[in-house]
C-alpha cells in the first residue's frame, strides 16, 4: 500500500513546499477547534474567560502546533535526503543533455541502449529494472517486465498500480536508482566510456520537451533562458559515478526477490 509519505515523496517540489508551509496553519486551526470543543463541553464562555484560562488555551495551541508540526515535518521529509532535492542551475552550453535514447548522450539515461543482467535475468535497460523494483505485486512486475521502451514507464504510472508500490519505496528509491546505475556501470563499457567523455560537462536529464513549460520533476531539469534548472537527481548521481566510479547504497534484503519469478 502507498503511504502518506509515499504520496509526499512523489509530489512536485513546489507541492512539497506548499504542503510544508501549510502544516503550521492547519495545526493552528486544528488546535483552535479542539479548544473550542473543550470550552463548549465545559460550558466556558471565552468572551468572559479570565486571563489565566486564555493563557492556557494559547499555550495548548502553541504546543500542538510545535509538537505535531515537528513530528509531521520529520515524518514526511525523512522519505528522502534533502541534499539531493534542491533546485540546481547549470549553464546550458556546458551541459551533457540526457534526453532520448537515440540522442548523443542517450546511453547515460535509464532508457539508454545498455542491457543489464541481475541474478540471471536480463533487463533491456535500467529503467525496466528500476520500475520493477518499485512494486511489491508480482503480476504488476511481470507486466512491466514485458514492456519495451516508454511502455515501461507508462505501465508503471497507471493509477490503479499505485496501491501496489512497496511501502518502503519512498525510503529506498534513491538507493534503488544508485543500484541500477552502478550495475550498468559495471556491465557496460560504452556507458563507462561516455561517462568519461562527459567529464568537464554538467550531466543533466533534459525534460524540456516533455514538460512543455512546466517545472522539472525530481529527476531532471528544464531549459529556462540559458540555464538548465531543476533538482537533476539522475544527473547528480551520474556525475558522482563519473568522478568516483561508485555510489554507496543499501537495499533491503527482499529488494530483488521478484527476479526469481521472472526466470
Amino acid at each position: 500500500m502507498i503511504s502518506l509519505k509515499g504520496l509526499f515523496a512523489s509530489s512536485k517540489w513546489y507541492t512539497k513546499v506548499g504542503l510544508l508551509m501549510g502544516i503550521p496553519v492547519f495545526l493552528m486551526l486544528f488546535s483552535a477547534a479542539i479548544c473550542a470543543i473543550i470550552n463548549h463541553v465545559a460550558g466556558i464562555d471565552t468572551a468572559q474567560a479570565d486571563s489565566q484560562h486564555l493563557l492556557w488555551m494559547q499555550a495548548f495551541q502553541s504546543g500542538c502546533t510545535f509538537i505535531l508540526g515537528g513530528w509531521l515535518y520529520a515524518y514526511l521529509t525523512s522519505a528522502q535526503p534533502a541534499q539531493y532535492f534542491g533546485i540546481n542551475r547549470y549553464p546550458a552550453v556546458k551541459c551533457a543533455l540526457v534526453g532520448k535514447a537515440k540522442d548523443e548522450w542517450g546511453i547515460l539515461g535509464n532508457f539508454g541502449r545498455a542491457s543489464v543482467v541481475v541474478n540471471g535475468v536480463e533487463f533491456s535497460n535500467t529503467e525496466k529494472l528500476f520500475q520493477c523494483m518499485k512494486f511489491a505485486h508480482l503480476p504488476v512486475i511481470q507486466e512491466i517486465y514485458a514492456q519495451n521502451s516508454w511502455g515501461i514507464k507508462k505501465k508503471a504510472q497507471k493509477k490503479e498500480y499505485q496501491v501496489y508500490i512497496r511501502e518502503d519505496w519512498p525510503r529506498i528509491f534513491l538507493d534503488a536508482l544508485k543500484f541500477v546505475l552502478v550495475t550498468k556501470y559495471e556491465q557496460s563499457e560504452e556507458f563507462r566510456n561516455e561517462l568519461e567523455r562527459s567529464k568537464g560537462l554538467y550531466i543533466v536529464e533534459d525534460e524540456t520537451s516533455r514538460k512543455k513549460g512546466k517545472d522539472a520533476d525530481a529527476y531532471g531539469t528544464v531549459l529556462k533562458g540559458d540555464e538548465m534548472v531543476g533538482p537533476n537527481l539522475l544527473g547528480q548521481f551520474l556525475m558522482e559515478l563519473s568522478d568516483t566510479g561508485k555510489l554507496d547504497y543499501t537495499l533491503p534484503a527482499d529488494a530483488l526477490d521478484f527476479i526469481e519469478h521472472l526466470k
